[in-house]
């Protein structure tokens, strides 16, 4: 009796233990998703070259278009530092 007694003790407390970790990594997972998912938008922000490169769209408006217009002034602001 007692044996069976202190089996189920242990297999609620098992129970319950796993069951206050699952809910603690919900709260995780919805935290990382959310710092991934700002991560990439500045990351992509940073680099379109390569965000287009892997096919997002998304960026392609702030990629710099190499024309000889382009390259003066840029060649100018760094003669300039």
């Amino acid at each position: 009796m007692f044996k069976n007694y202190l089996l189920f003790t242990l297999f609620a407390s098992m129970f319950s233990i796993s069951s206050i970790f699952a809910m603690g990594n919900k709260s995780q997972d919805k935290d990382f998703d959310a710092y991934k998912e700002t991560f990439f938008k500045e990351y992509w922000a940073l680099n379109p070259g390569y965000a287009a490169s892997v096919g997002l769209t998304d960026y392609a408006g702030i990629l710099i278009v190499p024309s000889s217009s382009v390259i003066k002034s840029e060649t100018k602001a760094y003669q300039k530092c």
